[in-house]
């Protein structure tokens, strides 16, 4: 967070702003990153701050559509995994915050294994991403991962395991920030 503030100060061109309005600026970071514990970033083209808040979970919503699309679909699915990993990791149990981001989510990646390879899964492609080539500067993945199932019926099945509930608290713990894409495979023209 000091890394941030520094930086952030270091783009602030005093002779542009406002005593006031930098005052309100950095009240509102330290409103965003320490009391709200809400990530805050600056959008480098407008200078305009947002509070970006991390995704962790399938919504319910979004779990319902799942549900909805597995009764009517039974082709394989591709989960496309974008991950930001947290330096340290932070569990709910403080007792249990003695590894790094990366370290938590091999075990995530470990205690999952059994249940994923029971439900059909196979890892496509582990990668480490390097450069965000399209999309916004500030915003940036250090894993994506494709993972394909036979169905989404089998995601799901899996996912409602307990044994799969307890590895989640590893990835919970690694994660900083994350997004779960699922995909179908297209069907090219000659089919």
């Amino acid at each position: 967070k000091n890394k941030f503030v520094s930086n952030f100060a270091d783009r602030i061109d005093n002779t542009a702003l406002s005593s006031s309005y930098l005052i309100t600026t950095l009240a509102f970071i330290a409103v965003g990153t320490l009391i709200m514990q809400e990530p805050f970033r600056l959008n480098k083209t407008t200078g305009i701050g947002v509070l970006m808040k991390p995704h962790l979970e399938i919504t319910e919503d979004n779990l319902a559509a799942m549900e909805a699309y597995a009764d009517s679909n039974d082709k394989p699915i591709v989960m496309v995994n974008l991950m930001q990993v947290r330096p340290n990791a932070e569990y709910d149990a403080p007792a249990l915050n003695d590894c790094t981001g990366s370290d938590a989510l091999a075990r995530y990646t470990l205690g999952s294994a059994g249940v994923r390879r029971e439900a059909g899964a196979e890892l496509i492609w582990p990668c480490r991403a390097i450069q965000m080539s399209i999309g916004p500067a500030e915003k940036t993945w250090d894993m994506v991962v494709l993972v394909r199932y036979p169905s989404t019926r089998a995601y799901l099945n899996m996912k409602a395991t307990k044994a799969y509930e307890d590895a989640r608290v590893h990835r919970r713990a690694a994660l900083y920030d994350s997004r779960l894409i699922m995909t179908i495979e297209e069907s090219s023209s000659s089919d």
